[in-house]
């Protein structure tokens, strides 16, 4: 679990000056940063606020990949609902985190929003969802609504470098959705209303339990318990914020596989006690950047076998004409062809490095051990390289990511897609 702090919530823009007591910069000098989200799914096509009228990333069509793998994770268009309630966001120049899970010290932080709600973190989930429902502090990432009131903010940056945000949230997440898992016939489960939440065994998540699954073709909200209440996001290129300059912080949010689900098994967060289904926490990445640039993702798409793939998806800044990598996202796609065990595709890119090879490593922390994969080449001539993973590292999410033996994947050719 992040450390908790008194900053201020993702996803919401910087309204507040730098905290005092958090080793924040007393500099007076300032600039203007905007926060929004961008969900692949959504496509308003007008500006989602005064601030960002360039339209979303498109889904990939790619993460599909036909109807085996379709199944066993929601696809866009089935995520439903997805809500989160946050509490602190914060820019930092420096920190002496090694992952995405924690940190203990931190240096020229600047506080991004300040939530008036306040939620201990031993709070129970009732106590959580008392504040969910008699404010609009909960936010929905899957909502335009929601997305234009969370664009909407702006405020003052201290100036320097920076290369984190920190992020805290409420321990329960709203969702609702749809999964169709492979079997015989194939089965369509959904969210419901849930009836109790505890802790659980399912891999130290706490258990949501609820109504069948495969009762109603409607999915209702549920909550889950997060199992962290927070995360750190390392920018792989630092970014200086200079005074009198415009930036945005984009959070880059992709709606496909936000759910896996299990057709026989109860693994998961979410149960009915006879199906499952798997929800990661806050899946999604984030960039600084100025206003006047433009951000690119490349995506690869990674073919297990015939069934199991995943996608890297990897962001540069078209101002640098060396396409540095400043953010890095792995999309994990069922692992389980017949999902009888709950797939939890929950892998945290946390540093991105280039070898002198031009080869790319991923890795879930600081350390050679924490390594996700090795081998990633960029560019058009990446179709058919192997892609080689640590199969070791459990705390990546590679040991439940990919099928018993297998430690190798062939990457596909890059498409390349930019906000506009």
């Amino acid at each position: 679990m992040i450390q908790k702090k008194t900053y201020s919530v993702l996803l919401l823009s910087i309204t507040s000056f730098a905290l005092s007591g958090c080793g924040a910069s007393t500099s007076t000098s300032t600039s203007t940063v905007n926060v929004h989200l961008q969900n692949f799914k959504l496509n308003t096509g007008t500006a989602v606020s005064a601030n960002q009228n360039r339209k979303p990333l498109t889904e990939r069509a790619a993460l599909k990949g036909g109807t085996s793998r379709a199944s066993g994770y929601n696809l866009a268009s089935q995520l439903v609902s997805l809500k989160y309630l946050f509490t602190s966001i914060a820019l930092c120049q420096s920190t002496d985190a090694t992952s995405a899970f924690g940190f203990t010290t931190e240096s020229g932080c600047t506080s991004l929003y300040s939530n008036s709600k306040s939620v201990t973190e031993g709070a129970t989930v009732s106590q959580i969802l008392s504040v969910f429902n008699a404010s609009t502090d909960a936010f929905d990432l899957m909502s335009s609504t929601d997305i234009t009131r969370l664009n909407a903010n702006a405020g003052a940056a201290t100036t320097g470098t920076y290369n984190y945000v920190l992020v805290n949230w409420a321990p329960a997440i709203g969702v609702s959705g749809t999964v169709t898992v492979p079997s015989s016939p194939s089965t369509t489960l959904t969210t419901q209303a849930y009836t109790s939440i505890a802790s659980g065994t399912n891999g130290g998540y706490p258990t949501t339990t609820q109504p069948s699954m495969t009762a109603s073709p409607t999915p209702s909200l549920t909550y889950v318990q997060s199992a962290n209440g927070g995360s750190v996001f390392k920018f792989q290129k630092a970014l200086t914020v200079a005074a009198g300059s415009s930036y945005y912080l984009d959070i880059i949010f992709n709606p496909t596989g936000v759910l896996d689900g299990c057709s026989a098994g109860t693994t998961g967060n979410i149960t009915d006690g006879v199906h499952g289904m798997y929800m990661p926490m806050l899946p999604v990445t984030a960039v600084l950047r100025a206003t006047t640039d433009t951000l690119v993702r490349e995506s690869y798409p990674l073919t297990i076998n015939s069934t199991y793939s995943m996608e890297v998806d990897l962001y540069y800044l078209q101002s640098d004409t060396t396409k540095s990598i400043v953010a890095a996202q792995i999309v994990g796609l069922p692992a389980n062809t017949d999902s009888q065990t709950c797939y939890t595709p929950d892998i945290r890119v946390f540093t991105a490095t280039t070898a002198t090879d031009g080869s790319i490593t991923l890795a879930s922390g600081t350390t050679t051990a924490s390594n996700i994969l090795t081998g990633l080449v960029r560019g058009s001539s990446s179709s058919g390289t192997t892609v080689t993973f640590n199969t070791s590292n459990g705390d990546g999410g590679v040991t439940t990511a990919l099928p018993s033996g297998v430690s190798t994947a062939t990457e596909g050719a890059m498409t390349e897609t930019t906000y506009q």
